[in-house]
């Protein structure tokens, strides 16, 4: 056997798994910044993260309400 070379193909995955969990570290510190400025935007709104999905839906409904007035409100063509 060539533990020289087992080895050195055991360091080079360690080496690999060290520079993944430094990305994954990086990528986990981006989203949770980007988590916070969420919700720190939704707290300049009064809403709160349990409230999202109702909020979403109101606003939803409420475009669809204004694109059917504004609908009404324009000359049909003819």
């Amino acid at each position: 056997m060539n533990y020289e070379k087992d080895i050195k193909i055991l360091k080079e995955r360690i080496d690999r798994a060290q520079i993944d969990k430094v990305r994954a570290e990086t990528r986990l510190e981006q989203l949770e910044k980007e988590r916070d400025a969420l919700l720190a935007e939704m707290q300049e709104y009064g809403i709160k993260p349990e409230d999202l999905d109702k909020e979403i839906a109101r606003l939803d409904k409420e475009v669809g309400d204004l694109l059917q007035k504004a609908a009404e409100l324009l000359p049909e063509d003819e």
